[in-house]
């Protein structure tokens, strides 16, 4: 039980080193962000909006959170007049949306940009198939790349290209007109696949999905998809092989044909032959137990889940609070003092609550490292017995 005592004892202090290690990067990069979202938060009261603008997607690229794209939207559509690219960060919020509430502003703020944009531009419905296939409107570069199944262009007639892989180019026309839909379907054509077979054997008759073609080497152009390959000689073991081709690619098929094999006259087995296995089979000892005090590795495993699931708890509250902390609007306070005392007391309760996560994360490592120590350590008192068999000498642990 001593020595039982000091190996939990260690595990926990070696899970828990390990755990805390990246504490203090992920809390500085917190504060990192809520200085960068401050300062953007006053560019935007004293009117410098590309400014703010920048600084919300850096924060958005550095936490990931969908918030700051929802400032990115407001600002273009509220401040800047861009409806058309308040449209377009309204759509990636719609995408990184974490819950139905920032799915719903998204997409709010989405139809108040289709609105702004009804007298100047016209929403495009594209269809191109295969599904995957690039498309571009006008001409090809990353600028003028369609991303999504609709885009808004300015009045006019457009021309849009697709291409795939495998597949020929393929290009529409739409008149674009302003404040309708216009829907544009291109469907891209499967470029043949090349298809080899070669043989070892002389005389060989290849078969492709059931007729003739050919004696090998044949070359085919075929379509894409599936397709069975049969390979046949005199003498020799037919061989079938099944292809899958993708459009515009070229396979090769090399077939080597055994031999037509003539079977050996069948001999009996001496029953003696097969008595040393049945024999070796009801001697076999059985496999070694693993693991000791199962109560203990419960116990641990147990106590890593609640662990878990604190830290969890405090790690989300934590970041809710710092997050609410960036989202606090100046006009709602009497004065700075006060405004500045509630952002500060969000973030420092924040960070608490995150150090108090981690924490709880590094214990639950422990616990956890110290449970797989129970379940898969060696049994005490464990000796190694070797057992004579009809095939020679076997060894296992008993217990």
């Amino acid at each position: 039980m001593r020595h039982l005592d000091r190996r939990l004892v260690a595990g926990f202090v070696l899970a828990a080193c390990v755990c805390a290690l990246p504490v203090r990067p992920v809390l500085s990069q917190v504060d990192d962000v809520a200085s960068i979202v401050s300062q953007a938060e006053r560019d935007a009261r004293e009117r410098r909006y590309e400014a703010a603008i920048a600084g919300f997607l850096r924060a958005y690229e550095m936490s990931g959170q969908p918030d700051h794209l929802y400032s990115v939207a407001a600002l273009y559509l509220g401040r800047l007049n861009a409806p058309l690219q308040a449209w377009e960060y309204a759509m990636r919020l719609h995408e990184a949306a974490r819950t139905e509430a920032d799915r719903a502003d998204a997409q709010a703020l989405a139809e108040k940009a289709e609105a702004g944009m009804a007298r100047t531009h016209g929403k495009v419905v594209a269809t191109v198939l295969p599904a995957g296939a690039s498309l571009w409107w006008d001409e090809r570069s990353d600028s003028h790349r369609v991303t999504r199944p609709q885009v808004f262009l300015a009045p006019g007639r457009h021309r849009f290209v697709s291409r795939a892989d495998g597949h020929e180019d393929g290009e529409a026309w739409v008149e674009v007109r302003p404040g309708k839909v216009a829907e544009v379907r291109i469907e891209l054509k499967a470029l043949p696949a090349t298809l080899s077979v070669d043989c070892d054997a002389p005389d060989c008759r290849v078969t492709l999905d059931g007729t003739p073609a050919g004696t090998a080497p044949v070359v085919h152009r075929v379509p894409p998809g599936a397709h069975l390959v049969r390979c046949e000689a005199p003498g020799r073991e037919p061989r079938v092989e099944r292809v899958d081709l993708k459009p515009g690619a070229s396979l090769s098929v090399h077939a080597e044909l055994a031999a037509v094999a003539t079977p050996p006259a069948s001999a009996a087995v001496p029953a003696s032959a097969a008595a040393p296995a049945r024999q070796q089979v009801a001697t076999s000892p059985a496999p070694p137990r693993r693991g000791f005090h199962p109560k203990w590795g419960w116990i641990a495993a147990g106590g890593a889940a609640a662990f878990v699931a604190t830290g969890s708890v405090l790690y989300v509250l934590g970041r809710d609070q710092i997050r609410s902390a960036g989202g606090m609007a100046r006009e709602g306070y009497s004065t700075n003092e006060a405004f500045d005392a509630e952002f500060d007391s969000r973030i420092s309760g924040g960070k608490a609550k995150a150090y108090a996560g981690y924490a709880m994360w590094g214990l639950g490592g422990a616990a956890v490292g110290a449970a797989l120590y129970l379940f898969l350590a060696p049994a005490p008192g464990a000796r190694a017995v070797v057992v004579p068999t009809p095939s020679g000498m076997a060894a296992h642990v008993a217990f």
